[in-house]
């Protein structure tokens, strides 16, 4: 989605690379989409991270890069998985992505996790590309959440589009068995079968209960043990 829509734009031109990973910002899942910007003049490379709502760069990456500049603590809280996460900031920061003009931004730089690939978040990306969020949904502008989760759609044409497209998924046909599939059954060690006398049926109910048995055994859902 993200490749797609900014290519057209041509504000950002993805790179690959790989990615350090991170507790709380990087998914197993999916390939990261990155690009290069620059960050006061020195080309860095960030991961585009639509749901992260602040810029963030780890403190060695920062040092790194800008070892002349001073952060100040920030007012700005951000929790990760196991802790809460410490903050600086540093305002003004010229950012520049190609073919676009400068903006002074303000970066978030934390130093309680391990090193990952600077963030580019919502509150960069709404200055950076303001169309971003109508280029993801453009039948909703300026909102991030699809018709069909906010109940515009007719969901029994969902359904309907759902049973004409996968047909045997929606079969009432009860005699249909899975082929294929091999089941085990774990026991304890050294069991042992247990046998049971059957239970009485109550007279008025055992022509029905005939019938039913019947029934599963021609549909070979039961078998006959001699």
């Amino acid at each position: 989605m993200w490749k797609a829509n900014l290519n057209y734009n041509s504000a950002f031109k993805p790179c690959h690379s790989s990615t350090q990973g991170s507790t709380f910002y990087h998914s197993v899942l999916c390939k990261a989409l990155t690009s290069k910007v620059k960050i006061n003049n020195q080309e860095v490379e960030v991961e585009i991270d639509t749901g992260a709502t602040l810029s963030l760069m780890h403190s060695e990456t920062f040092s790194r890069l800008f070892p002349n500049q001073r952060l100040t603590k920030s007012s700005a809280q951000l929790s990760g998985i196991s802790a809460p996460i410490n903050l600086k900031e540093i305002s003004n920061i010229e950012v520049t992505i190609p073919g676009g003009k400068p903006h002074k931004l303000q970066l978030y730089v934390c130093d309680n996790y391990k090193k990952f690939t600077p963030l580019l978040g919502r509150d960069w990306l709404d200055v950076l590309v303001p169309e971003w969020r109508s280029r993801l949904w453009p039948s909703d502008p300026g909102t991030v959440t699809p018709k069909i989760l906010a109940g515009d759609i007719d969901e029994d044409k969902i359904v309907d589009l759902l049973e004409t497209k996968f047909q045997k998924n929606f079969t009432i046909d009860g005699t249909q068995t899975i082929e294929g599939f091999e089941a085990r059954i774990i026991l304890k060690p050294n069991a042992v079968p247990v046998f049971h006398k059957a239970y009485p049926v109550p007279f008025a109910l055992r022509a029905m209960l005939d019938e039913k048995i019947d029934s599963l055994v021609k549909d070979k859902i039961y078998s006959v043990s001699v």
